[in-house]
């Protein structure tokens, strides 16, 4: 059995109980830090978070490599070291900017180049000029047209008398474009009315010879109507039954006279007098001829009559016509008015357009220097002449401009080689907005360092302390650790009720271990830990009550064993050699020496008595030469002798 003396125990226990409560406190406060680490933690996460909102415009810092554990103090310190420098170089980078930008505003590159723009409007304003010229001269001609065609469509004849219109003369106009008019459509009108006109009246008084017919209206309607009776009349011709009568005309009217003789015999001849007169056959002519002679003269009369008639309805459209034609012709004043104005208008533009020319070429000449010589813009020609002049000019101009830019722009090499080529105007707009932003850029800069500036100023002493605070937090946690584990063990190691299990645990093993080298043959002999540090010893499953003396060895060693190396102390043996079986004192020697001779051997100290049986067995004897030997003699009652021997023999 396996027990540990009261007095041990109760320290043990003592040790065991106090190192249960460190362990407690130690992992309440373990709790304590892992809190008010991840607060920190957090703390510092937020200041991240909000470093980065405050540097979000400044893409040159990377948060994730200024937030480095342990070292964001330090390094928002070179941060805000860094921006203090920039801070304070920003005033002077923007005054050098601020003074460049001045010398291109001044009042000679202000001056000179508005010279400059103001001839390239002139310039790029050549075809409006010419196009201004052009429509000013066709305006004035149109309006000459106008004024002749007026004149001429004045003579146009009276309504009553509009057989004038055969007489008539149209202007031409085959050579005008009428879109040039505003009101196109009724002018040309006038034009194709008289035409039109004119060719009925040709067409009508043409039947109108052709029938001896006066070219009247009047005269022609009224040939129509004599001729219509004379058709009614042949269509019922009359036998030659009654008295001779006389016709005659006075005042345009047909007279019917009767002889006085045949008037005064029948004066019913007086009264009832149709109206239409009848025609009747000759009495010298038969009837077939008569017949023969009255179709024959209708088919002439109608003939005539539809002539007569198509020379009316020519004449009333004629009419028609040319009253159109008055009524359109007062277009043409109210046209003359437009193109009128419409000149003033362009002439208007004409002489402003024209007065910057020679004011913007005089006013380029003058700023640069340049000599001066007339230009004429009367004429199309003259103005592309006056343009290669003045643009000879400008070139000169230009050069003059440019050369001044380049060396007031020699300190900034990289923004002259950014621009040089271009125009001098374009390079003054171009590198004033370069400055100008530049400024604006750098006055945004210095706004964002001045945040960043003043956070960090605002927030560094509170990382440090963070910092701080979780570096003193990670040697608590480190101390914190080696003392729980160093408490742990000293827990582990004062449980007396473990200790007594595991040394007896490692008793058992090690007692089988130094049986089963003693009694290598013997399978049956079993040494079991039961409980509580309590063995049973059993060959075949029964108890053993009365071990053999090498067995008693056996168990002897290997419980020696078992105690050396848990507390690391050397092995004090003491046995008889007379009670070990002669046969096992071999297996005894050569198990002692083996043990000896591993690596991490406890030291042995083997006390035996000496008896025949060792210098006898060769075996064991070379064994035991090979130790270290002392003999141990009894010189008075509380005295030894010892003494090392070299070999043990008999004499011994």
């Amino acid at each position: 059995m396996v027990r540990v003396p009261e007095i041990i125990a109760a320290k043990i226990s003592k040790l065991h109980e106090n190192s249960g409560k460190y362990l407690e406190n130690l992992k309440k406060l373990h709790g304590v830090i892992v809190l008010e680490k991840d607060t920190c933690e957090k703390r510092i996460k937020e200041l991240k978070i909000s470093f980065s909102e405050v540097t979000k415009n400044l893409p040159q810092f990377n948060v994730d490599e200024i937030f480095i554990k342990g070292r964001t103090a330090e390094n928002l310190e070179k941060v805000q070291q860094s921006i203090s420098k920039e801070l304070a170089s920003i005033p002077e980078r923007m005054g050098e900017i601020r003074e460049k930008l001045a010398l291109l505003s001044s009042e000679k590159y202000d001056l000179w180049t508005k010279a400059i723009e103001s001839i390239t409007t002139v310039l790029a304003s050549k075809e409006e000029l010419k196009n201004l010229l052009s429509r000013v001269s066709n305006l004035q001609r149109l309006q000459e047209i106008l004024a002749r065609w007026k004149v001429a469509f004045d003579q146009l004849p009276p309504d009553t008398h509009p057989e004038g219109l055969l007489t008539f003369n149209i202007p031409r106009y085959d050579d005008v474009n009428f879109s040039a008019f505003t009101n196109s459509e009724i002018i040309k009108s006038i034009f194709t009315c008289c035409e039109e006109a004119k060719e009925l009246m040709r067409l009508a008084n043409t039947v109108c010879e052709k029938y001896k017919v006066p070219f009247k209206f009047q005269q022609i309607n009224e040939v129509i109507k004599a001729y219509e009776e004379l058709l009614k009349a042949i269509k019922k011709p009359s036998e030659p039954i009654g008295d001779p009568a006389l016709i005659s005309k006075r005042n345009g009217k047909t007279l019917v006279s009767i002889p006085l003789d045949v008037a005064l015999k029948k004066v019913e001849y007086l009264k009832g007098v149709e109206p239409t007169p009848l025609v009747h056959r000759p009495s010298e002519m038969d009837e077939a001829k008569f017949q023969e002679e009255i179709s024959r003269l209708q088919e002439e009369i109608r003939l005539y009559l539809s002539e007569l008639r198509s020379a009316k309805r020519k004449l009333t459209e004629a009419k028609k016509l040319l009253s159109k034609a008055k009524k359109s012709r007062e277009t043409l004043d109210a046209e003359i008015k437009l193109l009128k104005e419409e000149e003033q208008k362009n002439c208007r533009k004409l002489i402003g357009l024209t007065d910057d020319w020679k004011t913007s070429y005089d006013h380029m000449c003058k700023v640069f220097g340049v000599g001066y010589e007339e230009i004429d813009l009367s004429t199309p020609d003259s103005i592309d002449k006056s343009y290669e002049k003045i643009l000879e000019k400008y070139a000169i101009a230009q050069g003059i401009f440019e050369l001044d830019l380049i060396q007031h722009l020699k300190r900034c090499p990289e923004i002259l080689d950014k621009y040089k080529g271009q125009k001098p105007t374009d390079m003054v707009k171009k590198v004033r907005e370069e400055f100008q932003k530049m400024i604006e850029k750098l006055s945004e800069l210095q706004r964002e360092y001045q945040k960043v500036n003043e956070w960090i100023l605002s927030n560094i002493t509170q990382v440090e302390a963070l910092e701080s605070n979780i570096k003193t937090i990670e040697v608590a946690s480190v101390a914190l650790a080696v003392s729980q584990e160093i408490f742990a063990r000293i827990y582990q190691k004062t449980d007396i009720n473990r200790i007594i299990e595991e040394l007896a645990d490692k008793i058992e093993v090690s007692v089988r271990d130094m049986y089963s080298k003693l009694f290598p043959e013997d399978e049956s002999f079993c040494f079991e830990h039961v409980e509580k540090g309590q063995f049973i010893s059993t060959i075949n499953g029964e108890p053993i009550t009365h071990p053999s003396g090498s067995q008693r060895v056996a168990i002897s060693i290997g419980i020696m064993l078992a105690l050396s190396e848990t507390f690391k102390l050397p092995m004090l043996l003491d046995e008889a050699f007379d009670r070990i079986d002669v046969n096992r004192l071999k297996f005894f020697t050569e198990c002692i020496t083996s043990i000896a001779k591993s690596h991490d051997a406890p030291q042995i100290c083997l006390a035996g008595y000496k008896t025949y049986n060792i210098e006898k067995n060769p075996e064991v004897a070379s064994l035991i030469n090979n130790w270290k030997v002392y003999l141990v003699k009894r010189s008075k009652t509380l005295e030894k002798n010892i003494q090392p021997i070299q070999e043990l023999t008999s004499d011994y």
